[in-house]
């Protein structure tokens, strides 16, 4: 498996910030052209959905979050899960991506979509919205017609909830009508009600990966950056083998198992226009030719272990990568302090 982030890049824009690429550990030969009868369940309907929402919001606050409570460690309780989008298409796999975004980077959300057709891309929205900022009290009627859209909402702050709800509505439908070449897409839209003007800009990201994850229901989970894109060999290999997936599975159930997916960037030297090019080499190699990876390493320099070049070797070191790009099977990674890997898991 290989994934790739576009951090800070727009279609058809360049950015200084890094690529991130990511393939899995857990490749062989033997995985390829293999069928997967879809094994997920049947599509939600509304009242599936109507459940989702009751059971998040039933700690919902409307005081607003406070920045002492966030410098104090205190999850928001200000959350309201707002909307949900179900897809009606089934999931393929057993392994669901989630992640969390803004409305900035929905763009990111569709390419990694496009990277996962058939499998499961659950996205949780945030949408701040702040207290002091937003007008209100002078019109009851107003505000009266704002609290049916959503509790704690006054009259300001209706355009921005019903511009975002539009916003994800065409979005959720360019993904359906991509049938499959796109993934199974679930939207979650939150907003959060700040009393600091300073939270507006603090997105609660652990907070909004959990709401996420609450609306995946296969066996494996993968939490995500949006950023994050997965070549093709994800959808047309490697989840593609029965066998291999009941074993990862069962490893993952019964023995707490996890699965690294080791990561890299494109190096900083890669001049900006160039960064989409060097980005798409790395996705185009399928695992048989891992030396690939290696030598735009080693011998170009254009890609590094993640953060490596940064300075920041913990981050990925136990990951091993040398014994990743000779190995055509799975290999044990050990923990070590500042390990911090992407992953596949039991839900």
């Amino acid at each position: 498996m290989l994934e790739i982030s576009l951090e800070g890049m727009a279609p058809g824009m360049f950015a200084h910030k890094f690529i991130i690429i990511v393939i899995t550990l857990t490749m062989s030969n033997s995985y390829q052209g293999l069928a997967l009868d879809s094994i997920s369940s049947s599509s939600r309907n509304t009242s599936a959905e109507n459940l989702l929402k009751q059971c998040y919001n039933s700690q919902f606050q409307a005081s607003g979050s406070r920045f002492s409570e966030y410098m104090d460690g205190k999850p928001t309780r200000s959350l309201y899960l707002h909307r949900v989008w179900w897809s009606t298409r089934r999931s393929e796999f057993p392994l669901s991506f989630f992640t969390q975004a803004d409305l900035q980077r929905l763009w990111a959300l569709q390419e990694q979509c496009k990277s996962f057709p058939g499998g499961t891309v659950v996205a949780a929205i945030w949408l701040p919205l702040s207290s002091n900022g937003a007008p209100g009290g002078e019109d009851k009627a107003a505000d009266a017609e704002a609290a049916k859209l959503g509790p704690g909402l006054s009259a300001g702050h209706v355009p921005t909830v019903k511009n975002a709800t539009a916003i994800l509505d065409k979005v959720f439908a360019l993904n359906e009508a991509a049938t499959n070449a796109s993934c199974v897409l679930r939207l979650l839209l939150l907003y959060e009600l700040v009393i600091d003007e300073a939270l507006t800009l603090l997105m609660p990201i652990n907070t909004m990966r959990n709401a996420a994850m609450m609306a995946t229901d296969s066996e494996l989970v993968a939490m995500v950056d949006v950023d994050l894109s997965a070549n093709k060999d994800l959808s047309k290999s490697v989840m593609r083998s029965p066998e291999r997936m009941k074993e990862i599975i069962l490893h993952a159930e019964k023995q707490r198992m996890v699965w690294i997916l080791p990561a890299f960037d494109v190096s900083s030297s890669v001049p900006p226009p160039m960064r989409n090019y060097v980005a798409d080499e790395a996705l185009s190699v399928p695992h048989a030719e891992k030396f690939r990876l290696k030598d735009m390493w080693i011998k170009y320099r254009l890609i590094f272990p993640f953060a490596l070049e940064r300075g920041y070797t913990r981050g990925h070191n136990a990951t091993n990568y040398e014994e990743w790009f000779v190995s055509q099977a799975q290999y044990p990674a050990y923990y070590e302090e500042g390990y911090e890997p992407w992953f596949m898991a039991s839900r």
